[in-house]
Formats: structure tokens, C-alpha cells, sequence
């Protein structure tokens, strides 16, 4: 059974002709693509995202018909702006990360998997290609970086930031390995749901390397994960504590550890 029906493509095809502006050309070319009109499909879709340039959905659909049309760069540039007009729009991102692998990328479709698991945990699919993409990679990274190892074990593998002042924000091209590393320990917690310890990780990596755009979209992420566990709407979420100077971070750890040490020795029995 086609995907849509005749009547529906002539009220797309008379909603455009009678509207040149009208969003309904991305269905129109969507229902064309189905139908393997692929030229009428790309000349409707090229002509909508002209004029609707922040139209996502209009990029997806001309991203897909790029697709079909076996022009793989082009439809990665599509299915890329689709993914940064609608962050959170896991079509998009899922297309985008098969593309990726259709072009032999498959540390760049590592990371888009992984997104897709920041937004819904349970994507099956992109857990077993997360998965396989893990050991593919493997040889590029730390010992466990990636490995979907008990929480413990890859709190052991964590890197301890070195003691310096926030550096000025880095462009993700710039960001050194050690950045990655960081960013990439922070995922498999959020993968894991172990909220406290992604934040924790995120407030040092942000100290230690400052503001990057990859940094505040987990930590973006991580603010509407803890609203949903508290079951807040986002409005109601209390803000994430702000960052403390890194003295005043060790300054507190101390009170912190000397505290627990009294309260041992206040637990330890006198002796008779």
C-alpha cells in the first residue's frame, strides 16, 4: 500500500500551487520520494528549503531524497542541518549517524549514536550500533573509555583534571584529547543514568577547560534528565549550582574530608 494516496498528493501539489510559500512542500516531497520521483522530489525540496531555510523538517526530507539519490555528502550537509535546527529530533540524528557510517566514519556516527541514547536510553538500535561502533574504535582511545563497564570500574579509569585556572572557551576542533576523553566519560554516565557523577565530571571539566559547546549541551542535557527524575516541569527545575573558583572547590573538599574524619573519632569509644 503506498505511504500516500493520490488524493493526498493532489491536495499538497493545489496547496502549493495556491500558496508558494506554504511548509506543505515538504510533504509534497516526501509523498513524491515514496513514489520514486526522485527529481520532482529534490526540485520541491530544494525549492522549500529556499524559502524556509529553518524549516527541519524540510531538510530531513531533502536530506533523504539526496540519500536515495545515492549523493551521500549532500545528504550528510542536510541531515546536519536538520540535526542543528532540531537538536533533539532523533530522526534526524539517526540518518545522520547512517550516513556517517555510509561514509566511513565511524568514530564521527560513535558520537551521534550516542546522542541519540542521551535523549531516549531505550533506542535499541542505537544501543547495538553504539555497541559494535565501541570496538571498532576501541584502538583510538584510553583503556575502558567507551566500554559499558560497571560504574566502578570506569570511575577508576577516570582522568583527574590537573590543578589549572579556566582557560577561555575552545571551538570543538580545538578541543585537545583530553576534552574528549572528559566529554566522552560524562556520556557513558548519562548512558548508565548516573546522573550525580556526569554532573560532578561536567562542573570539573568545565573549570578545567572552560565554556565549550559540547560541555553545555550535556550539561543542558543533564538539567532536563534531573527535572524529569524529579518530576518537575522545567519551569519548576531549580538551576544547576553555579561553578565555584577551583581554590574554593579544594577549599571545600577539605572541610568536607575533615568533618568525616571527626565524625569517626566522635564515634570511636573512650577508653574505660
Amino acid at each position: 500500500m503506498p505511504q500516500f494516496s493520490a488524493e493526498a498528493i493532489a491536495r499538497f501539489e493545489e496547496v502549493l500551487q495556491k500558496d508558494p510559500n506554504s511548509q506543505a512542500f515538504a510533504p509534497l516531497a516526501e509523498a513524491y520520494r515514496s513514489e520514486h520521483r526522485l527529481m520532482d522530489a529534490e526540485r520541491v525540496a530544494t525549492e522549500g528549503i529556499r524559502r524556509h531555510p529553518k524549516f527541519a523538517s524540510g531538510w530531513l526530507t531533502y536530506g533523504k531524497i539526496l540519500r536515495d539519490l545515492k549523493r551521500l555528502p549532500q545528504s550528510f550537509e542536510a541531515f546536519s542541518k536538520a540535526a542543528q535546527l532540531a537538536p533533539e529530533n532523533l530522526l534526524a540524528l539517526q540518518l545522520l549517524g547512517e550516513t556517517q557510517l555510509e561514509l566511513k566514519r565511524p568514530k564521527e556516527a560513535l558520537k551521534i549514536f550516542k546522542r541519540i541514547l542521551f535523549l531516549n536510553p531505550q533506542a535499541e538500535k542505537a544501543k547495538r550500533i553504539v555497541a559494535k561502533l565501541e570496538t571498532l574504535t576501541a584502538d583510538e582511545y584510553e583503556e575502558d573509555l567507551f566500554s559499558m563497564t560497571k560504574l566502578e570500574t570506569a570511575s577508576s579509569a577516570m582522568p583527574q583534571p590537573a590543578k589549572a585556572a579556566p582557560r577561555a572557551p575552545l571551538k570543538p576542533s580545538e578541543s585537545p584529547k583530553g576534552l574528549l576523553r572528559m566529554l566522552s566519560l560524562i556520556d557513558a554516565f548519562i548512558v548508565r543514568n548516573d546522573l550525580q557523577r556526569a554532573l560532578q565530571l561536567a562542573d570539573e571539566t568545565l573549570v578545567e577547560y572552560g565554556e565549550n559547546p559540547e560541555l553545555q549541551q550535556r550539561l543542558l542535557i543533564l538539567q532536563k534528565r534531573r527535572t524529569s527524575q524529579l518530576g518537575l516541569r522545567d519551569e519548576m527545575a531549580a538551576p544547576l549550582a553555579p561553578i565555584a573558583p577551583r581554590e574554593e572547590q579544594i577549599r571545600r573538599r577539605k572541610i568536607q574530608a575533615l568533618r568525616s574524619l571527626l565524625r569517626r573519632i566522635e564515634q570511636v569509644p573512650a577508653p574505660r
